[in-house]
Order: structure tokens, then sequence, then C-alpha cells
């Protein structure tokens, strides 16, 4: 008896130990849930998850390769193209899309090292993402 509880302490912990760090990595990084259990994880428990984003990259890139694949069957390549960004946005929450705004605008917006570490790191600066989009709006479209 005492040999199944030693065995179940290792599963427990083996579980702990590695399944645990890959899930917090998969549900910071997508917007799929693969766990019921939540709760805000400690600095430590996402410094280990860190070990895991990669691998959680790996498998974002493998569905949107395998979706890219399978679309390509019926679909043009400019729609298939369409699809694969909506789609990588719907798993990752628009993360990738987020950090490129905030690089953009920290590279466009600040004169000094300084000054584009603020931008990046502002969730309220958004000044040449945000003109590009306004811009983009008031495209004259031939008198339409």
């Amino acid at each position: 008896m005492q040999q199944k509880s030693r065995d179940d302490s290792r599963v427990s912990h083996f579980t702990h130990d590695v399944f645990r760090p890959f899930i917090l990595a998969w549900h910071f990084l997508t917007a799929i849930p693969i766990s019921r259990s939540h709760h805000a994880p400690s600095s430590a428990e996402l410094a280990t998850s860190m070990a895991w984003y990669s691998t959680v990259g790996l498998l974002i890139g493998g569905l949107l390769a395998a979706a890219d694949q399978g679309l390509r069957l019926f679909l043009t390549a400019e729609v298939v193209n369409v699809l694969l960004i909506i789609l990588l946005v719907l798993l990752t929450r628009g993360l990738h899309q987020d950090g490129l705004a905030d690089t953009l605008d920290g590279l466009a917006g600040g004169r000094t090292a300084a000054d584009r570490l603020r931008i990046m790191r502002d969730p309220s600066c958004l000044l040449y993402t945000s003109d590009a989009a306004d811009e983009e709006d008031s495209v004259d479209l031939g008198g339409r």
C-alpha cells in the first residue's frame, strides 16, 4: 500500500513540476483553456512557465501551418492569408499584433532609448499606429 502512495506522489510531483508550467504558458500565450483550475500564478510559477513558451509557439505555428495547407486546397492564397491572420488573433487574443504595435510606436516615437522604452511600456501610447489607422480610415476613395 505504501508503494502505491509513493507512486501516486511521484506522479503528482511530475504533473505539478512539468505540466503546470506548460499549462500556465499555454494559458498566457493563447485563448484556449486546457485546464479548469484557475489561480493567479506566482512570479516563480510564471518564470518557470517561460521555458515552455517556445513549445507553445511551435504548437501554434504547427496549427497555423496545418490550417494553411488545408485551406489552400479550397481557397485562394489571399483569402487563406487573411483567414490565418484572423485565426492567429483569435488563438492568441492579438498578443503578437499588440506587441508589434508597441514596438513600432516605441521605435518611431522616441528620440532616446529611454523615451522609446517608456512609450513601449505605456499601454495608453499609440502614437504612430493609431495615426496610421486614422489615415487609413480617411483615405480618399475617388469621390465615394
